[in-house]
């Protein structure tokens, strides 16, 4: 589109400046000039070597724009113009390859063009041969005086009256062949129309226009990184889209989870998407321990790993919980627990079965008309991250706590682990080595394509699967999921969905 719009703007700007432009026709003379001047003919100088000509028709170029041959133009013209105005539309350009000088004079009248370069070029010419006259003329002057002064005391049969009058003869013979020097070659024969040129303004536009439209669109690409497509995402990391959660609306004030605030809200609707989505492409996988991490922080992934626990444990799955982001942990807060955690089980502080919560979900599951949880109700248990250790690096890696990741894994179907970014700091990486597949969280406000190539290069290596992405947060990407309508009707009287 970018190149579209070059291609098609440049040429539209280029004929409206055309059509605006006064008309303007331009008249040529050219003069040419001799190679040597008259001190070098007087003193048996050689011809000048090509460098040395070639800077000597560009001096009298200049010498052509000196303001006492304008004004004897303009006043040979009877014109009232300015000098400056007259420089403005006049020009003399010098042949590289030639001792030659191209007059041109610009004008809305094509007779006034051809009458000014004329007059333009006469003008330089008198000028130049007046240059080259004055010494001669001057010395002739000087003879001429010395000549007198002998012929009045009768010295012309002297041999100093006949040497005086060989110089002058001679001097003159100069002063004729000088004549010759520099001469109009070729008067103002045409004036075509150089302003506007339409046809070559268009083509020049369309050039123009089609250069700094794929320029342009080459900036766009190379600068901007931001993510504009569900495939880009995708692409990058090499995984599919599982879903798209999209930020809770302004109506939403439960202030935690929506799976478990709301759990037939609109706002729901979106993690049992994923839900559904996660068992299909686990279903090849076979996988018991999923990490769930993001690029970087505040990407969702805290809130989607607790939704998706829910969502799972509602769907009759038999889920464990563990925060293992012991930098900046969240599931204590969105479960809205307190207590030991993680860490104080591994340093064998607090027994497991203290620090591991069960989460009750029967109150808004599935139940029968005595209340009682329906069958196929899966569970809930979570294990908060708890006091945080000085080295989180370090603690990751510890052979308690893969003893622990195994023995959760085995007394479960599924066992999710909400890890740090992966981008921000290594311990996702550490915990590949512990887990079955791995789940990616992306919010493209808050990353860039460079950025899942980064995150997709760092986990290239490490021994794990990868089972999908979700795209969490508000974004104008042309993703397909999120409700924004659609609801459940309500529930009869005395009975709980």
């Amino acid at each position: 589109m970018i190149v579209l719009v070059a291609f098609l703007l440049v040429p539209i700007a280029a004929t409206a400046y055309s059509l605006h432009q006064q008309r303007l026709y331009q008249a040529n003379a050219v003069v040419l000039l001799r190679e040597q001047s008259l001190s070098d003919i007087l003193q048996n100088s050689p011809s000048p070597q090509p460098a040395q000509a070639a800077r000597i028709v560009s001096t009298e170029a200049e010498v052509a724009r000196v303001d006492v041959i304008i004004k004897r133009v303009l006043k040979a013209a009877g014109s009232r113009e300015t000098v400056a105005a007259f420089l403005v539309h006049s020009s003399v350009s010098a042949d590289p390859n030639a001792d030659l000088l191209t007059f041109r004079v610009n004008s809305q009248e094509p007779a006034t063009a051809s009458r000014f370069v004329d007059l333009y070029a006469q003008e330089y010419v008198r000028y130049h041969m007046a240059l080259e006259l004055g010494p001669i003329e001057t010395a002739r002057a000087s003879l001429a005086t010395k000549m007198s002064a002998l012929s009045r005391s009768g010295g012309t049969s002297g041999a100093l009256y006949q040497s005086l009058l060989s110089r002058d003869q001679q001097l003159a013979a100069l002063e004729a062949l000088a004549t010759t020097g520099a001469s109009v070659i070729q008067p103002a024969v045409s004036t075509p129309q150089v302003q506007p040129r339409l046809q070559r303004n268009v083509a020049l536009g369309l050039v123009v226009g089609l250069i700094l439209g794929v320029a342009l669109a080459f900036v766009r690409e190379t600068l901007d990184t931001r993510i504009r497509s569900i495939d880009e995402i995708s692409g990058a990391l090499g995984v599919p889209i599982l879903a798209r959660i999209l930020a809770p609306r302004p109506s939403f004030t439960g202030g935690g989870l929506a799976m478990m605030e709301r759990p037939f809200s609109v706002e729901s609707e979106p993690y049992r998407i994923l839900r559904s989505s996660f068992e299909f492409a686990n279903l090849s996988l076979g996988a018991t321990s999923v990490l769930v991490t993001s690029g970087f922080s505040a990407e969702g992934k805290s809130t989607t790993v607790a939704n998706l626990a829910v969502a799972l444990a509602r769907g009759g799955v038999d889920v464990v919980l563990v925060d293992l982001d012991l930098r900046q942990p969240g599931i204590a807060r969105l479960f809205k627990l307190d207590g030991p955690g993680v860490t104080e089980v591994v340093l064998g502080t607090v027994p497991l079965d203290d620090a591991l919560r069960t989460i009750v979900l029967s109150d808004q599951g599935r139940s029968d008309a005595n209340g009682a949880a329906a069958a196929g109700d899966g569970t809930l248990k979570v294990l908060t991250a708890g006091l945080l250790p000085p080295s989180p690096g370090e603690f990751v890696q510890s052979p308690r706590l893969v003893s622990l990741l195994r023995h959760l894994a085995s007394s479960c179907d599924l066992l999710l682990i909400d890890t740090p970014p992966a981008l921000v700091v290594g311990d996702a990486l550490s915990l590949s080595a512990h887990a079955d597949a791995i789940l990616f969280c992306v919010r493209p406000d808050k990353t860039t394509i460079r950025s899942l190539g980064h995150l997709a290069e760092v986990l290239k290596a490490a021994p794990i699967s990868k089972l999908g992405a979700v795209i969490t947060g508000d974004s104008d990407t042309d993703l397909p999921y999120g409700y924004t309508s659609y609801s459940y009707a309500s529930a009869p009287a005395g009975t709980s969905r």
